[in-house]
C-alpha cells in the first residue's frame, strides 16, 4: 500500500493481480489496473506527478499514468522479483531493489531510464529502501536482514547521472 500525495489517493496491489487507487475522502475506488500474468509486489508513488511505479514478480517495473489510466513506461532490469522501490523526495530518482540484492537507480525526469546498477553486499531477506530529505545531501539507504546490515549511497555517487 502506498499513499499518493499529488493525487490524494491510496494505491494498493493484491494477490488477485490488481492495482487499485482509492479516494481518501470517501474510500471509493477511482481506478483499477490488472495484470493477468504478472503479480504486482511493490509500489512507489511519485511525490508530485500523477504517476506511480509498480514492481512485479517477473522483475519488470511499470510506470502507470493515472490520468491516462495506462502503462506509460516499462523496464525489465532484473530477472528476480522486485521487492521494494521508492522515489526520492524531489521526484528525480527512483530506486528499485530485487530479492537477490540487485539495485537499480532510475532517472524519473528522463523517462525512468536506468542510470546506475548496484548490488548489495548481502542477500536481503527483509529489504527496505528510502531516501533522506534533500536538505543538505541526498542519501539512499537500503536495509537488509539484520539491524546491522545496511548499505548507503550519498549524492556524490549518484548526482553525475541525473
Amino acid at each position: 500500500m502506498e499513499y499518493h500525495l499529488a493525487y490524494r489517493s491510496i494505491i494498493t496491489c493484491s494477490r488477485d493481480k490488481s492495482i487499485r487507487l482509492w479516494n481518501i475522502e470517501n474510500f471509493d475506488q477511482n481506478v483499477e489496473f490488472t495484470s493477468p500474468i504478472d503479480q504486482p509486489l511493490a509500489l512507489a508513488a511519485h511525490p508530485t506527478r500523477h504517476i506511480f511505479s509498480v514492481g512485479f514478480e517477473s522483475g519488470t517495473m511499470r510506470i502507470f499514468d493515472i490520468e491516462k489510466t495506462k502503462v506509460a513506461e516499462e523496464f525489465t532490469q532484473f530477472n528476480k522479483p522486485i521487492k521494494c522501490m521508492a522515489y526520492a523526495p524531489t521526484g528525480d530518482l527512483l530506486i528499485t531493489c530485487s530479492v537477490d540484492g540487485s539495485v537499480a537507480l532510475h532517472n524519473a525526469n528522463r523517462g525512468h531510464l536506468p542510470i546506475k546498477m548496484m548490488h548489495l553486499e548481502f542477500a536481503p531477506m527483509y529489504v527496505h529502501v528510502a531516501f533522506s530529505e534533500p536538505i543538505t545531501r541526498q542519501r539512499l539507504l537500503a536495509g537488509g536482514p539484520r539491524i546491522d546490515s545496511t548499505s548507503s549511497v550519498d549524492d556524490s555517487q549518484i548526482s553525475s547521472h541525473i
